[in-house]
């Protein structure tokens, strides 16, 4: 009887250390892959905030900002495809699709962008089109 139970614990302790083995290995495993093809990582009052580079071809290779695990914007590396916009609002959203509609016009559209999203509408802008950030003040509208 004493033989099983001693043998009954060890077999406890061996799942134990096998479990605890397991949790250290998936641990250090997702810090890893967190962190993978990150170039710079800030940490401010709000959490940390990462650049990644990601790509495997020259063409397709973008820069990402994360905060935490959300993805708050891509950008191509690849000068051709640099001012394309990648996340939010791109060629097949809804204000992508209007954009693209209202575009052939004969006077520069001029469209006025606050909050989210303001660096992916930018991506918009044709060389006919003028692009002002808007301040606080009264500088508005922009003096050539």
């Amino acid at each position: 009887m004493r033989r099983l139970a001693r043998a009954a614990a060890r077999d406890e302790r061996l799942v134990a250390l096998s479990a605890l083995a397991a949790t250290i290995g998936c641990a250090i495993w997702g810090a890893t892959e967190f962190y993978k093809d990150t170039i710079m990582v800030s940490r401010n009052f709000y959490g940390v905030l990462r650049v990644q580079e990601i790509g495997a071809q020259e063409q397709t290779r973008r820069r990402s900002l994360i905060h935490g695990t959300i993805l708050h914007g891509n950008q191509y590396l690849d000068p051709v495809l640099s001012r394309q916009a990648t996340t939010y609002y791109t060629e097949t959203s809804g204000i992508g699709r209007l954009l693209d509609v209202l575009n052939p016009r004969r006077e520069p559209l001029r469209v006025g962008v606050i909050g989210l999203g303001t660096g992916s509408l930018a991506a918009f802008d044709t060389s006919t089109e003028k692009t002002a950030p808007l301040r606080g003040g009264n500088d508005w509208p922009p003096t050539e």
